[in-house]
Parts: C-alpha cells; structure tokens; sequence
C-alpha cells in the first residue's frame, strides 16, 4: 500500500553519451534536482561503459543534470504523474553531453613551434623560392602572402611530414609571408619572414661562349623531359605518403625519386627504361641503381641517401623503427641502444651518416645498413599497417603506436596488432572507440555497404542474425561511423556485444568479401569475352558486394552483349557451377530475357487481337 511515507517509485531508464564518443561513460554524472528547493533528490553515474543509467523516483516534477569534465552541463525537465506507465519511464535517446569550447592559445615569434631557417630572402621575380620549415606533424598551415600591405594569396595545407618545404612564387617589391600554424590540441602559432624580389640579370645572348658539353646535357634533359611528365600524374599521390610505394609498382615510385635527386644520380633516373631493364618493385629499382654505381659519376652514399629519405619521408624515428624489424646481428644490436636525441640525429640522413662513421668500430658494414633498407622496402602486411597507424592517429593512441615493438608483443599480422592495441587501451589511455575509428577506414573508408557486408560475412551467432535483418537505409544509417554506433546501441538488447563486432573486423582484415576474392580468381583464369567484361567492372562504383550481385552484373553484360537465354545460362553456369539455383531464379526475374520474351508476345498477341476488333466494327458499319 502506496502513502506519503511509503510513495511510488517510478523506474527511470536511458542512455547518456558524449559528443566525441568517449569509451567508458561511467565517469559522467547525473543530478536530479527538485526545482522548487534547488535541493538534489538522487545522484547517479551510468551503470555501464555504454551509458545506460537507472535511477527510481516518485511523482513530481524534477530537473535532470548531466555533467562530465570537459562538458557543457546538459539539464533535462522530467515530470512524472498519474498518467505516467507504472511499469517505468525510458528518456529518448537524444542525451549527449558537448564539449567545452575552449579559446585557444596564440604563440607568435620565437614562442612558436614554427621552425624558419631565416627571416629574410631574397630571389628573381618570377622564380619559385623554396622555403624550409620544421612544423608539428599533423598540423594544418595557412599561408598568406602580402604585398606592399596587401593580401594577395591564402593558401592552406595539411603538414605531413615534420621537415616541409614551402615554396613561394616571387613577386616583385617587398612580399610579406604569414604563416599560421593549428597544432593537435588547437592551439595557434604564428611567424613571418620577407622576401625581396629582384629584376633578373640580362646578359647579351652572343657574349656567352659556347658550351658543347653543357648544351648536350640539357637537350638531353629536355628529350627526357616527356618521362617526367608520363610519371607525373602519380607524383602527388606519392609524395602524400612514405608508404605508397610499397603497395605498387616502382613506376609509382620514380616521381618520387626523381624529386628528391639531384645531379647524376637524377640523371641517370630520367634516362632509366624500367620496362627495358625489368624493373617492376621498388627493391629492383634500388639494387639497379646500387649495382651502376660504377657506371655513373654517383656512389652508393647517394644511393644510400636517397632510400633513407624515401622509405621514412622525413621521419628518422620511422626508418630507425624500420631498421630495427629488417636487420640482425651487430647492426641490431647498435640500432637497439641507439639514442637519436642524444646523438642529436633529426633526420634520416643524418642517421645514415652517423651509421657509416660508428659501422666499423660496432662489427657492422655499410652493407647490412643497405641490405636493412633495401628490405624495409618490401614490409610485412602488419609492419605495413603499423606504419599507417602510426600517420593516421593522434594523441596518446600514436604515441603507444610509436613506442610499440611489433617483435617483442610477437604481432605477425594487421589481425593480432589491433587486438593488441584494443588490449591496452586503458593502460595507455586512449578510447576504443579511437580505435574502432581507425579499424573502420582501414577495413572500409568511407564505403557503409562494404563495412556492412564484411561485417555480415565475418560474424555469426546473434550479431550475424541481426545484421542480417537490419536495413541500414531505413535506419538512416549512411557511413561506416553511423553503422558502428548503431550497434553500439543496439547490442545489449540483441544479444550481442561490442566486442563481438570488433572481432568480427578484425577477422575481416585478412577475410575479403567472397566476391572480391571470386572475382580476382575469375581474372586471373578467363579470357576472351568474359574477360573483357571482368575487367569492364568496378565492383565497388557497381555496387558489387556479394556473389549474387556479381552474377547479376555478369548477365547484364552478357545480355548487352547479344547473348540469348540459354547461351547465358550456359556460360554463367560454367562460371559459377555452385550457383545454378541463384542462375535460374535470375533468368525468370522480370525484366530477365525469359521474362522480356513473354512481355513481348504478350503485347504483341494484344496489338493482334485490338486490330481484330477494329476491323470487325468497321465491316458492321459498312
């Protein structure tokens, strides 16, 4: 029996979350507060890392409180009755708390962590002066250039590598160039520098004596010329990345080196005929160029810092990491105790340098330091992807990549490195959901229908069931981030959990979907006709993720082709012999060739019949 003494509780559920998706909600708090005395009525926290909270109440009117550090204080009026569901009340899922904005800090001069050779530079009008900087990995620079006071040009980049360089198209007068600098904590740095430009010198073209010599090396250029451009369109792209050029071919890679080189080793790179000479990978290409050394007017230290600079793109810790996994014996030993602050080694040309001035002395050759690179060139698929990690993330999650040593944890594949980085989360102090992010381009980029059906493909049990049921365009769900939180959601109440999602992506690394991997089989067999419509298909852009659709897309070509019922029937049949009940189901489909033939003598039979009729009433009026 209910009375003021003894009243009615109500149960109170829902479910709280915060703007930046952070993995254990339980450090939230919730306050409800009776509006009329301003006292608090009941303090809570969520039950669970999802968010979930209960909390009982009797009938009256209250005001809830959400708050978190780092969050702006979230207030929701509850007001529970007569009328109110005795069996409890669920809050709509719409509470999640946002994050303080919090002003920036500007460092200008000195105080910023924009690093400038000088201040001051002069150059020809016209020219393109190329400036060096040190900046924040990960950051994003603005450059604006004024002349004689005036705002001439923004331009904005994401900084990629530590060491980068700016290059500025001269102008004439005095141009001042701004540059401003967002770090990863959203904090502003701020620092100039001049440049001067000045009239080119002219100089009458007959008091130049000849040079035969010189004027061969540049028609030699300028005929090599066209080569550079071939390449050029893969430049950009390469450049974006170190680790580009380990997953194609060295034709992908020679932009790149032709870049970076300079006198006879840039020379001997244009002339180079990789088709000629049988070069396909990145390794080929350097041991061609280690084995000419004698042939040209360049040595293997060039060679030596060429590979440097290209498998680390300016990060020494990056081709140190390297080196360590790809040598053995002393070489390993010393890149073990090796300091690189101490030593005071910033780039990875300096780490060369300083390797060939200790490799006697620590029972090491200039030869195993090459042999060391020349294998870092073809890494291992979990090397490779920690690699991409390490580019990709931010915060405490790159720093544990960073410091994370593949042998010693014995990761042998992309699989066991995210579950050992899903394993230390909490020690290292970054979310899972960070994690789920990075998991999640890997496996999909931005492709929701490729996440979703690998996802289908690699589960089972009660995740399986629901995935299978779920339209993930009726629940509004349209990139691959949407597609996680669903779930996330929705996994306690289907019998499912969080982790059984993660381990279904982690099987997805190494499990493609069935028809990428039938598809690439089929290429590597067919010929002819079917090969040309193979290879006419983009499984992705045709929105090809499952056999089914694979075979559709295959009749549809064939059908476009001039083929009949029973020929199409026939080839798809000797192309997917397991498939011959899906292969009849299609061909009956409407708008299939069987059904097209039906619709056709139909209409045709009701032309006759109409005609028929026409003529009949025309006699009978005659």
């Amino acid at each position: 029996i209910y009375s003021v003494d003894n009243p009615r509780m109500y149960l109170v559920t829902g479910f709280v979350r915060t703007q930046d998706s952070i993995s254990d909600l339980t450090k939230l708090e919730m306050f409800v507060i009776d509006p009329e005395t301003g006292d608090t009525v009941k303090y809570s926290i969520p039950i669970e890392e999802t968010g979930r909270f209960r909390f009982d109440l009797a009938r009256g009117s209250y005001n809830l409180h959400f708050k978190g550090e780092g969050y702006d204080e979230l207030i929701r009026p509850l007001s529970i009755t007569m009328a109110t569901d005795k069996k409890g009340i669920t809050l709509a899922d719409d509470i999640e708390l946002a994050l303080t904005k919090v002003e920036p800090l500007v460092f200008r001069g000195d105080e910023s962590k924009i690093e400038l050779r000088d201040t001051l530079y002069e150059a020809t009008i016209g020219e393109t002066l190329t400036v060096p900087l040190r900046l924040e990995k990960g950051a994003t620079l603005i450059t604006r250039i004024y002349q004689d006071s005036v705002l001439v040009s923004v331009d904005t980049m994401e900084v990629e590598k530590r060491r980068t360089d700016l290059e500025i198209k001269v102008l004439p007068g005095t141009s001042r160039v701004e540059l401003e600098m967002t770090d990863s904590d959203g904090n502003i740095h701020i620092s100039e520098f001049t440049v001067t430009g000045k009239e080119p010198v002219k100089v009458a073209a007959e008091k130049i004596p000849a040079e035969p010599a010189r004027e061969t090396a540049e028609t030699a250029e300028e005929q090599a010329a066209p080569a550079e451009e071939a390449v050029q369109t893969a430049e950009e792209e390469v450049s974006r990345t170190g680790l580009l050029f380990t997953e194609g071919s060295a034709a992908l890679l020679l932009p790149d080196l032709l870049k970076r080189s300079d006198g006879e080793l840039h020379r001997t790179l244009i002339e180079l005929d990789l088709e000629k000479e049988g070069i396909e990978t990145p390794r080929e290409l350097f041991e061609y160029l280690y084995s000419h050394t004698g042939e040209g007017n360049y040595t293997g230290k060039d060679v030596d810092l060429l590979l440097a600079g290209t498998l680390a793109e300016g990060d020494v810790d990056q081709l140190h990491s390297l080196m360590l996994l790809y040598s053995d014996s002393a070489l390993k030993v010393y890149l073990e105790g090796l300091d690189l602050e101490s030593e005071g080694i910033n780039t990875p040309e300096e780490l060369i340098r300083h390797l060939e001035k200790v490799a006697g002395e620590n029972g090491f050759t200039m030869e195993d330091v090459r042999e060391a690179m020349l294998n870092s060139l073809e890494p291992d698929p979990e090397v490779i992807m920690w690699l991409k990690l390490q580019d990709k993330s931010k915060g405490e999650l790159k720093s544990y990549l960073e410091n994370l040593n593949l042998e010693e944890q014995d990761i042998h594949s992309p699989g066991e490195l995210f579950e050992q980085v899903y394993a230390n989360s909490e020690a290292d102090h970054y979310s899972l959901d960070e994690v789920d992010r990075q998991l999640v381009r890997t496996l999909a980029g931005e492709d929701m229908e490729l996440l979703y059906n690998l996802l289908i493909e690699n589960s089972n049990g009660a995740l399986r069931k629901y995935l299978e049921k779920l339209h993930p365009g009726k629940e509004g769900i349209k990139t691959p981030e949407n597609l996680i939180r669903h779930l996330q959601k929705a996994a306690r109440k289907n019998g499912f959990t969080m982790e059984e999602v993660r381990a279904a992506m982690i099987r997805a690394l190494e499990n493609p979907l069935e028809a990428d991997q039938l598809y690439s089989s089929m290429l590597e067999k067919a010929d002819g006709i079917m090969l040309e419509i193979l290879k006419g298909l983009d499984l992705r852009e045709d929105g090809i993720y499952s056999v089914e659709d694979l075979i559709r897309a295959i009749y549809q070509a064939l059908l476009d082709r001039g083929y009949d019922e029973e020929q199409v029937e026939r080839m798809l049949g000797d192309l997917f012999p397991a498939q011959t009940e899906l292969i009849r189901e299609i061909l009956k489909e409407p708008g299939g060739k069987g059904a097209v033939i039906g619709v056709t003598i139909g209409i045709a039979a009701g032309l006759f019949l109409l005609i028929l009729l026409w003529l009949r009433r025309r006699r009978k009026e005659e």
